[in-house]
């Protein structure tokens, strides 16, 4: 069965069926480690009779597998599909697999580095102790850079610069184009916050920076991946790499799987030249001929670096080496491409407590009378917290509750003052209630802030407490999450008059503040000198967060409510005067837009510094120029006010021409290919999914290209 197998393949095979013991195989990615799990379960099954239960991370991962597999003929285990007790080999997802009392006599986990130490994973393997456990990764090792513990047999000789020097992979050319200054930025979890990240890589003159170093590779390149931070980078990235005459499409997790299929695909077959991916590119990712890689996403993960890298290294027909682009500083923090791991000592959080009764670390922090107590969620003990007991893991200084700690996503770090190390101290769902009450806003000030978000229930709330309430920024640090016990005897009565669900005490409130602010004018003309430019900035300056200018009591944190029938217009108008109408006018009629709806994209445009909007052009000329020479939209895009027939195209003449022209995409990607060619396109609209509703349309897909 060995015939075509490279040496390395075989030894691993070989080393793996003649022992019995859990084994972890570490093989670089693009070194064919299912063809290796395929090997070892056709022998089990065979020659030694054994039941196999093959689990991957992700459905993705799940589905290329089984098309590996489908000479098994497999078992698909996953959604509705039964656990079938007498078929020789399943494949299903962890996740699945977790949920069934399944019992083979061997599981394969494929990229065992993800969760590892999960509940998923210890809930697959508890009460089998006669099951062996076989692992596969590129990258099995734990934050710290320790390889993954728990297994006997240990196949991990064979390294990327072996495959490299034998000619499996292509060698790595790396570059260092950009750097990002990331002080300041706080670690989560082992990695940049991300949210924090965010903030500083979505910057129009960094998007710039990367794209412009990049594009001299690109152009040489055959296909490019991107890794970006989120939704909002990756977007903006493609967007501008389009502007520089790219095609660049985007993947994330908002897509769905017929889309991310279909994007996919296009980059496979050569359709797309660059593709931007938020975390979708990592795992499960097999173009062999990609030879540019782009990290726009800076990391402290080691894992997440090698597992970027290893998406280029594939060898593919000429195809020499690959081209690493480093827009993301981790080359320096985290060294070259083909550097082995490194332990980070000063990185090993470890949870201090543990529940008393059943062992869990699944706690939670409440307080009663002034007391502390942890909660166990899993069998509901409950212990005071003893004081004096939080000793820094690295230092071994101790320190009482009254300690510098802090909350990152539902984790409970204490920060220690002597050696700056950050040990992990609980996992919890509880509210942290070691933040003193002293940094949080006046009850109040803290009042008329929640009030402001409109949030209707108790319930919404707690998703609101929790980052989680849709339409909704997260909550501001100096907010407090439980009210009831930072205002008690400070203002505090009850969650219905914090939130302003009783209209009446909302009225009161207003009143009574309303006469000590300035008017609307004055107030205003101050504001206008902190050269804001969004909301956001507003209410980060009135709450403390951003210290430009001391805060001015007698202006208030709701303009738009205070001043609704005395002067106001919208917040971009409260933070710079507009043009005049004429003016504004006259520069809206040169973008060539169509209508309303064209005119909400434009001001929702993040394209290039020529394509924003400025900000003495207001995003509502309806409400800014009400009284100042308004007509309607039509007047306001163009000077042609009358109406004109159009002759258009049928629909198979017209989706044959459109299919010709090569295009792909969506709607938005037809609307700007119409505008920049709408001289030579006056017999096809602009709208077709309107124009031909009922006369062969289908959707945009078929509107481009032909069902393959």
């Amino acid at each position: 069965m060995f015939e075509s197998l490279r040496p390395y393949q075989k030894d691993i095979i070989k080393q793996t069926i003649k022992s019995t013991k859990s084994t972890l195989i570490q093989i670089p990615t693009g070194a064919g480690k299912t063809i290796i799990a395929k090997e070892i379960i056709i022998d089990l099954i065979n020659n030694h009779g054994k039941q196999i239960l093959f689990v991957a991370p992700k459905i993705i991962l799940m589905e290329q597998t089984a098309e590996v597999f489908k000479g098994l003929k497999p078992h698909i285990m996953h959604g509705n599909n039964a656990y079938d007790k007498k078929h020789n080999i399943l494949i299903s997802t962890i996740q699945t697999a977790s949920r069934r009392d399944t019992n083979p006599d061997v599981i394969i986990i494929d990229e065992i580095h993800y969760g590892f130490d999960g509940k998923m994973i210890e809930k697959l393997i508890k009460d089998k102790p006669q099951t062996r456990i076989i692992g596969l990764s590129a990258t099995p090792y734990d934050k710290t850079g320790r390889q993954l513990k728990g297994f006997d047999l240990i196949l991990d000789k064979f390294d990327m610069k072996y495959m490299i020097k034998n000619k499996y992979l292509v060698p790595i050319e790396s570059y260092v184009l950009t750097k990002l200054d990331l002080t300041g930025i706080r670690i989560t979890a082992g990695d940049y916050d991300l949210k924090e990240l965010g903030k500083i890589v979505c910057d129009n003159n960094t998007i710039l920076e990367i794209v412009m170093t990049t594009k001299k590779y690109i152009i040489k390149s055959k296909k490019t991946i991107v890794f970006a931070v989120d939704i909002a980078h990756a977007e903006l990235l493609t967007k501008a790499y389009k502007h520089e005459g790219f095609k660049a499409k985007v993947i994330h997790s908002k897509l769905n799987r017929e889309e991310i299929k279909r994007e996919l695909f296009l980059f496979k077959t050569g359709q797309t030249k660059i593709l931007v991916s938020v975390l979708m590119l990592t795992t499960g990712f097999d173009v062999p001929d990609t030879d540019v890689a782009v990290i726009a996403r800076p990391t402290k993960s080691q894992n997440l670096y090698k597992q970027m890298v290893g998406r280029i290294a594939r060898t593919a027909e000429n195809k020499k080496f690959a081209t690493l682009l480093d827009c993301g500083n981790v080359i320096e923090n985290l060294g070259l491409p083909l550097d082995k791991i490194k332990i980070i000592e000063k990185n090993e959080n470890t949870n201090q407590q543990k529940c008393e009764k059943c062992g869990s670390e699944n706690l939670k922090l409440k307080v009663s009378k002034n007391k502390s107590y942890w909660e166990c969620n899993d069998c509901g003990n409950i212990k005071e917290i003893e004081q004096g007991s939080y000793e820094c893991l690295y230092c071994k200084e101790l320190y009482t509750s009254k300690g510098k700690f802090t909350v990152i996503k539902n984790k409970l770090y204490l920060n220690c003052k002597k050696c700056g190390y950050r040990t992990l101290i609980s996992e919890f769902t509880g509210d942290e209630i070691f933040i003193k009450a002293e940094s949080f806003l006046p009850f109040k000030e803290a009042r008329n802030f929640i009030r402001r978000l409109n949030i209707k229930s108790k319930t919404a709330w707690k998703k609101y407490c929790q980052n989680n309430l849709k339409g909704h920024d997260s909550k501001p640090s100096n907010i407090p999450s439980e009210p009831a016990i930072f205002y008690q005897n400070k203002g505090w009565i009850n969650t219905e008059d914090w939130l302003g669900i009783e209209s009446k005490t909302i009225e009161i409130e207003v009143k009574e503040v309303k006469d000590e602010f300035l008017p609307f004018a004055e107030a205003r003309k101050f504001v206008r000198t902190l050269k804001f430019f969004d909301r956001s900035q507003w209410d980060s300056y009135y709450l403390g967060q951003l210290k430009i200018a001391p805060i001015p009591k007698n202006i208030p944190i709701d303009p738009h409510v205070f001043y609704k029938d005395t002067g106001w217009i919208d917040y971009e108008d409260w933070f710079q005067e507009y043009l005049p109408f004429k003016e504004a006018r006259a520069f809206a009629r040169k973008l060539n837009l169509q209508n309303r709806n064209g005119w909400s994209q434009y001001c929702c445009s993040r394209k290039d510094k020529k394509l924003i909007k400025p900000q003495n052009i207001p995003r509502n000329p309806n409400v800014a120029y009400k009284n100042t020479g308004w007509i309607n939209y039509k007047n306001w895009l163009t000077i042609e006010t009358e109406k004109t027939e159009i002759t258009y195209l049928s629909f198979e003449d017209a989706r044959e021409y459109v299919r010709s022209l090569g295009i792909l995409g969506n709607r938005r990607v037809w609307r700007d290919y119409w505008k920049k060619n709408s001289s030579k396109l006056k017999s096809i609209p602009y709208e077709p999914n309107k124009i031909y509703k009922n006369k062969g349309w289908v959707d945009y897909t078929d509107w481009f290209i032909s069902k393959l």
